[in-house]
């Protein structure tokens, strides 16, 4: 029995990952039809993510593209037939993040920093209405930060710095309002901050949290109103290391 249970495994293993270790649209259904972990649309974002990053290049990939069980595979971590966390980070990720992993409905943790990820930040990963840790610093990743973050109501840390994002901060992050932790430092961000985003800098600052968008980012800056400066709420004269503009003659 011991032996059929190892020929299967294998065989499905060769079926579902090709002798080169790659991963085709018609394998990857086998594999996610087959396993019992996982929703199939999990599996299939999972098996997504494998290929679109530069497989053969991870430092450590323990179980992905060998088991059958997803939820061993390293770096995810699954709670009640959903993964709830995925942790892959400083392991020499190439390529760019699939809009696939919105799929993850479930996901509380998301760890991929350190790694030479490129490209934008899909959207798609606004859709993660459970996510408390989105941790993308320390990339190469380009564009903008998309508006639809500011959809992750759970959120508590946002950490996108150290990449080459660029254009402004969307108001919508300004949302995010358990936020403790936002790092948007060396980027290419510029413009103005807009209001809500000075407020929920200066909640986190004076709550004790971490909010930093300096160093780097030189083209941004806090307008001169009033209302910026009442975002100040610790009253140093920054928020997020910006500086408020000094009061002027009209504020009362």
């Amino acid at each position: 029995m011991e032996r059929h249970g190892f020929a299967y495994g294998l065989v499905v293993a060769l079926l579902v990952f090709g002798c080169d270790g790659g991963i085709g649209p018609s394998e990857a259904e086998v594999l996610c039809s087959t396993q019992t972990d996982l929703p199939a649309s999990e599996c299939l974002a999972l098996i997504t993510f494998y290929d679109t990053t530069d497989r053969p290049a991870w430092m450590d990939s323990t179980g992905w593209g060998t088991s059958q069980t997803p939820c061993s595979w390293e770096g995810v971590g699954c709670e009640d037939g959903h993964v709830v966390e995925l942790s892959i980070s400083a392991v020499g990720l190439i390529g760019s993040i699939p809009p696939q992993l919105g799929d993850l409905s479930k996901l509380r943790y998301l760890y991929l920093f350190a790694n030479h990820l490129t490209g934008t930040i899909p959207p798609e990963l606004g859709n993660l209405s459970e996510l408390v840790v989105l941790f993308l610093r320390q990339n190469e990743l380009t564009g903008p930060i998309p508006p639809e973050l500011g959809n992750l109501s759970s959120l508590r840390r946002l950490a996108l710095s150290s990449n080459d994002l660029s254009g402004s901060i969307p108001q919508e992050i300004g949302t995010l309002s358990n936020l403790d932790l936002l790092w948007l430092f060396w980027n290419e961000l510029d413009g103005p901050i807009p209001l809500s985003v000075a407020q929920l800098g200066g909640q986190i600052q004076d709550g004790g949290g971490l909010c930093d968008f300096l160093p780097g980012n030189d083209g941004l800056y806090l307008p001169d109103t009033g209302d910026v400066r009442a975002a100040d709420l610790d009253s140093d004269g920054f928020i997020c290391e910006v500086p408020v503009p000094p009061a002027g003659r009209f504020d009362r």
